[in-house]
């Protein structure tokens, strides 16, 4: 028999910090989101596509859409197009929208609620009125 003891869950956690560094304790912060690019885009609520860099994640966003109704405003992140098999075109539904799939997306709504803040208020900051109806 082995004298092999199983690590403990704290154990486990200190070595993975040790080995990737500490787990993100919280979303990016407001102050950190880089606003790289905004192009206006007016289709419903969407009001445009923006570039956005969290630098403390050393992340890059592409293409986040921006939406804004009434005094609620939200960022998507990335998606791609459903494509369908046999005619190689984009999903719609019965109703005719285009079908998209997500790409990536916040473990918490929490996160992706001060995430799409900080965007907006970045964009507003920068080119006020372009959310505005």
């Amino acid at each position: 028999m082995s004298s092999y003891a199983r690590p403990t869950i704290g154990e486990l956690r200190t070595g993975e910090a040790a080995a990737w560094g500490p787990p993100p304790s919280s979303p990016p912060a407001t102050d950190k989101i880089q606003l790289l690019a905004f192009k206006p885009y007016r289709s419903g609520p969407m009001r445009g596509h923006a570039d956005v860099k969290v630098p403390s994640w050393h992340l890059i966003f592409y293409g986040c859409t921006v939406h804004v109704d009434g005094a609620k405003g939200w960022v998507n992140l990335p998606s791609k197009p459903q494509i369908d098999s046999a005619t190689h075109r984009q999903r719609t539904t019965v109703g005719g929208k285009p079908e998209w799939t997500a790409t990536a997306r916040w473990d918490s709504r929490a996160v992706g609620d001060r995430f799409s803040q900080a965007v907006i208020q970045a964009i507003r900051a920068r080119y006020p009125g372009a959310l505005d109806d």
